[in-house]
């Protein structure tokens, strides 16, 4: 082959390496954008989930209960005193009184020195056991006093001590979840039915914007319309009276419940915001426990109740009267 040749066939073999490297590196490169887009996909599908969640948590509320039970604290069993057990003391007592010295510890004089160090193993183990008897009583006394004062408030709860409802319920902090996104609750105990002051979020705690995937995976916001937000935001309230009440019904022996659920208004007649009541609700206890509350549309299951509610999708709540009882 002469020079050209030469030089022609190694130009060939650059430009096939060359074209095999541009090949793996166009495959690469595609292999990146498609790790993007399943990144993106998946960023998307995160976030439509997380959406989608957050909007049930907020509408479901009324599905379960902490499941405290009043009637709960009289299967309490009453703490056993702990025993002065001397297990240690016993076994290092046994070694030192039968220990016979071996022939080897006779001739070395061992004897004396391993006696005396079984005494003081004795008496550790002596000091062991009272420290561990002293740190079970110590627990069973702290037991014992929980039992007791948990005991004393089930019988005045028995007896229909209302101070006695009101310190189980403050214990046992049933509204964890609800006060978490921002509600406060008061209760009164002591009027013929017990009612409840629900302070609820405002609206904002329903998104301005509704998240979903397109056919092609990508993401897309759009602004809520009014009425859906507002139909949202009215099961929120609703789903979170429902579960006040049956918080209240699991935990304290009463058959009625009056629960007002307030919010900040505008008063059109002095321009100013007020703090109203939107959503008044009498439950009664076994109406209550008849519903399936997995299937239920919270706004729809207050039918169930005499209720106050001035309602519109477009406008949303507006005040309504206290229900009397």
């Amino acid at each position: 082959m002469g020079y050209k040749g030469t030089l022609r066939s190694l130009e060939a073999t650059m430009r096939a390496a060359e074209r095999d490297s541009k090949r793996r590196q166009r495959e690469f490169e595609n292999r990146e954008k498609q790790l993007q887009k399943m990144q993106e996909l998946e960023r998307a599908k995160f976030e439509v989930d997380q959406y989608e969640n957050d909007l049930e948590v907020k509408t479901s509320l009324h599905k379960e209960i902490t499941g405290y039970n009043w009637n709960d604290i009289g299967h309490i069993e009453k703490p056993v005193e702990p025993l002065y057990l001397k297990n240690r003391e016993e076994k290092a007592r046994y070694a030192l009184d039968t220990y016979k010295p071996r022939f080897i510890d006779k001739i070395f004089k061992k004897e004396e020195k391993k006696i005396e160090k079984m005494k003081i193993e004795l008496k550790n183990a002596m000091l062991y056991d009272k420290n561990e008897y002293d740190e079970n009583y110590e627990t069973w006394q702290k037991k014992l006093e929980e039992y007791e004062n948990l005991h004393a408030i089930y019988l005045r709860i028995s007896s229909g001590d209302r101070t006695a409802f009101k310190t189980w319920v403050d214990l046992s902090s049933p509204f964890e979840e609800i006060e978490a996104l921002g509600t406060s609750i008061e209760i009164d105990y002591m009027s013929d039915s017990i009612k409840v002051y629900i302070d609820t979020c405002p609206i904002d705690i329903i998104p301005q914007v509704s998240k979903s995937l397109l056919k092609s995976g990508k993401l897309s916001e759009k602004s809520m319309s009014a009425s859906k937000r507002n139909a949202l935001y009215q099961n929120y309230v609703a789903s979170e009276s429902i579960r006040v009440a049956r918080e209240l019904f699991e935990m304290i022996p009463v058959n009625e419940v009056v629960i007002n659920t307030k919010m900040n208004l505008l008063n059109k007649s002095t321009g100013y915001h007020e703090n109203c009541i939107i959503l008044s609700v009498f439950y009664v206890r076994e109406t209550l426990k008849k519903i399936n509350y997995e299937l239920i549309v919270p706004s729809e299951a207050l039918s169930n109740f005499i209720h106050n509610i001035n309602f519109n999708k477009t406008t949303g709540f507006d005040a309504v009267d206290a229900i009397e009882k």
